[in-house]
This record gives C-alpha cells, structure tokens and sequence, in this order.
C-alpha cells in the first residue's frame, strides 16, 4: 500500500499543467473570489480513482481506514451515515422481511425499513427520569424481542445516543449471533470513542465490542467535512460485502465529492499521526472542566453517569447541562449561552442543553464555557424546587418527544410500510385523539421521530404536538399551521 494520500493527488492536479475538458462544470477556474476550494474539485480521472469501484487511491485510503478502526473493511460514504443506514439494512434484511430496531433510532432507520416493506419489531431503551432522555437498550430487551419476532433477519441499535448514552454492545452482539442475527449499530456519534480508550474511558467502540456493521458520522465528532462518514464491516461477520457495494451504488451519489474523500483520508491520517496527542488533551480539558464545573450551585452538569437511571456507559465527550431548578428551560440557558457569551450549543429540549466537545476544541473554548456556566450559575436566583407535576410535565415531554409510549413498540404486526402508503388527510391537532399519525414527526436535532405513520395518537401526545408548534419537521404538514396528516 503507498503512503499517497488524496489530498495530494488533488492538489498535484490542481497545480498541473492537464486542461480539464470534463466536468465539473467550474473547471477549476475561480470566477469568483468566495473562498471555495474549486481547484481541488475533481470527477473520476485515471489518477483520482473510482469510489464504486476503488482500485487506486481511494481503495488505499479505506484501507488505512480499516486497519486504524480494526474493521475487516471500510467504505468512506459522502452522503452521511443516513447511506450507510439505507445500505446497511437493505444488505442484510431482504425485501418484505423482518427487523428488530430500538424505537429511538434515526429517522433514515425508518425509511429503510419503509422502502424494503420491512416488518419492525420496535423495542424500547431504559429511561432516565431524572432528565427525561433515552438511556441504553438493555440486552434482555433484545433478547425478548427476538423470541417475540423469531424471523428477524438484522437488529440495529443507536449507540450512543445524541446525549452520550451507551449501550452495552458486547452483550447484544453476543445474543444477536446466538441466534445468528447480525446487529447494526448506528454509531454517528462515536466515531471518536475508539480513541478514548487508552485515555480511562471504560466503554467500547462498536465495532471492537463485536457489532457486525457500524455506521459512523466522521465529521459529528472528528475533523472531517459534513456529511463525510465511514461504515466499517466487523472481521468476524458473515457480512455480504458484494450486497453491501450494490446497496452503497444505490443509496450514494454517482459523482462522490473528493474533497469529502479527501477529509475523510486526512482525517485518518490525523488520528494515525497525532491521535493519541490530541485526544489526550481533549481528555485533560475535559477533566478539569468537569472538576471546575462541580462548584455549580444551581445549574447541573455531567449529572447521569455509568450504572444510574438505565445508563450503560456515558461518553465524557457529551456535556449535559441541566437548568435544574432555576427559572430557566434549555432552550433559555441556550439563548443565554449565544446572546451572552457568545457560545452556540448543540443543541436544547426540556431543561437540557448539550454541548459536544471534539479534539478540535481549544483550551480557550473550554475556559470560556466554563467561565459562562459559572456566571450563569452566580447570577441566577434559584426558583422554588419543581413540583411533582412540573418534574412529571418535564419528562414527559422529552419522554414523548423520542416516542416513548408509542403503541407500535414491542408488536409483530404493524405494518409500517403500509401505513407510509395509506390515504391521509389533515385534521385540527387537537381533533387528533385516537387518530393513525399519517406523517413522520421528527424532533431534529437529532433527527429521532417523536410519530411515524400508524402510530396511534393519545390526547397527551396531541397536546404535546399542539405545545411544540414549529419545534417540530412534519414531513406532510408543514405549512399547515395546527393540523397534522392522519391516516384516513
């Protein structure tokens, strides 16, 4: 294998003396002075490689990639995890079969299980009360959901989740190849966990833990451009790599972005070269930001840990700060954090806000939150304690908004395809009781839907709806101020 990386090859074109009489269409030629990186945007040429059908450049740099991740093979994707979600799925699960998949999963999930007509097998994650999130799927629940649905071809799992959470992989991969049933775990936001390990994180990887295909958002976590992602086939799998190919030729864009490639490779290149260096600095800041922020009096912060409230494993990279008892919800400290101290959050629902720290932070970043959440907390006047039914309205709208309660969990005999298909029609949401949901309802970030089609709406899910207004993507209804798509 050379040591060649695409960037290089990009670069030595651009510098070239070759005319491009192909596409793109820019032809390298800065028309305009905007900062974009046309000369390094390029098609399939003799030197550059092909993705979907890698032999060069390309294959070396997926290789370097396996070999860094341990995978018996990677594919760099450009279309973000969503593909490899898509590709995944329809390699292993054949039309019209059956699969078992953690109702919190992502959207591009569903959709997969809706373009093959799949038959789902919904399974819920533990719940911690306390915030109102998902917390980690527990192995026995996998377990029953297999004797309840013998058939199943694949299992997917989300781990982590959007907040950090774990699950314990090793223990469901374990179960899932008893009963010779690969597991797909959509790790988006893990692609870093790996290399916390030699840093006192306790977890696994996905992939190490023995997961037989893992998806994973290269750029969420790591210095790589968005929408670049790896997916990695684990080396004791039975994986059909040809099937995984012709998926990926199907779900993936024909003209691949190279610079896309090319970030994915120097992203690689990076954790080969200075991985351990920068991670253990991330681990540092980390560490002192958790010691500094335990002086906090009001406001909460890295508040679930390993073995509380259904939590496996918690990624120290994922930092969530609660409002606790103060007059504010997320969405108000996060106003905060941006108007005030000029620091833009991931993300905020109930009384949460999450922040993601990556080895392309600063130690000035990290003051600076620490120096904001510390202000905040002095500032603030502590309001009276929540009361029971405040704490229960809380959780229950983060509990309702990863759908939770949602009557297709745990049967084999929704038809989930089939309700996607069906007539609809928009009624009053608040007309909607005891109504089939006739439109996917997504709460994005992090793209998990609170509906899917089929699902049956209760009076408190249609309050909540009414409540969340715009928070909310409808992919029938959007435009039609309060009313929502049901099945007619």
């Amino acid at each position: 294998m050379s040591d060649r990386r695409i960037i290089e090859e990009l670069a030595e074109l651009s510098a070239g003396s070759f005319y491009p009489m192909h596409v793109p269409g820019h032809k390298r030629n800065i028309l305009r002075k905007n900062g974009l990186p046309y000369g390094l945007d390029v098609t399939e040429l003799p030197t550059t490689d092909n993705l979907h059908h890698p032999r060069g450049i390309i294959k070396e740099a997926m290789d370097r990639a396996a070999g860094l991740y341990g995978a018996e093979r990677t594919f760099f994707l450009v279309n973000g995890s969503s593909c490899g979600i898509l590709a995944a799925i329809g390699a292993v699960v054949k039309r019209g079969g059956s699969i078992i998949a953690a109702r919190n999963s992502h959207v591009s999930v569903f959709n997969a299980i809706r373009v093959n007509a799949l038959k789902p097998c919904f399974i819920m994650p533990e719940i911690c009360e306390s915030l109102g999130i998902c917390a980690s799927v527990m192995p026995q629940r996998v377990e029953e959901a297999i004797k309840h649905a013998p058939y199943a071809e694949a299992v997917v799992i989300t781990s982590p989740t959007y907040e950090g959470v774990l699950s314990d992989i090793r223990s469901i991969a374990g179960i899932c190849h008893a009963h010779g049933i690969p597991l797909i775990v959509d790790e988006a936001h893990g692609a870093h966990l790996k290399f916390l390990k030699v840093h006192g994180f306790s977890g696994e990887s996905a992939l190490d833990a023995g997961a037989d295909l893992v998806i994973q958002s290269a750029h969420k976590t790591l210095p790589a451009l968005t929408q670049s992602a790896f997916i990695h086939v684990g080396r004791k799998s039975n994986i059909d790599t040809v099937r995984l190919s012709e998926q990926l030729s199907i779900y993936e864009s024909s003209s691949p972005s190279y610079i896309l490639m090319a970030s994915l490779d120097e992203t690689v290149d990076i954790l080969l070269k200075e991985g351990e260096m920068l991670f253990g600095r991330l681990s540092g800041n980390i560490t002192r930001l958790s010691e500094e922020l335990s002086q906090l009096k009001t406001l909460r912060a890295f508040i679930f840990k390993k073995g509380e409230e259904g939590v496996y494993e918690k990624d120290p990279t994922r930092l969530l700060i609660n409002s606790g008892s103060t007059g504010l919800d997320g969405g108000a400290l996060a106003e905060l954090l941006r108007k005030k101290y000029r620091i833009e959050t991931e993300m905020s629902t109930g009384r949460n806000v999450l922040a993601v720290a990556t080895i392309g932070d600063s130690g000035e970043g990290f003051e600076r939150l620490t120096e904001a959440l510390l202000k905040i907390d002095d500032e603030i006047i502590q309001s009276a304690p929540l009361t029971e039914s405040e704490h229960t309205k809380v959780c229950s709208e983060a509990h309702d908004s990863y759908g939770i309660g949602a009557d297709s969990v745990g049967r084999v005999d929704f038809d989930y395809a089939a309700a996607c298909d069906s007539d609809y029609e928009f009624v009053d949401i608040r007309a909607s009781e005891d109504r089939l949901c006739g439109e996917f309802i997504t709460l994005s970030p992090p793209g998990i839907p609170i509906f899917i089609p089929g699902e049956r709406i209760t009076k408190e899910a249609a309050d909540l709806l009414w409540e969340k207004g715009d928070k909310v993507i409808r992919s029938r209804s959007e435009g039609q101020k309060g009313r929502i798509a049901v099945i007619k």
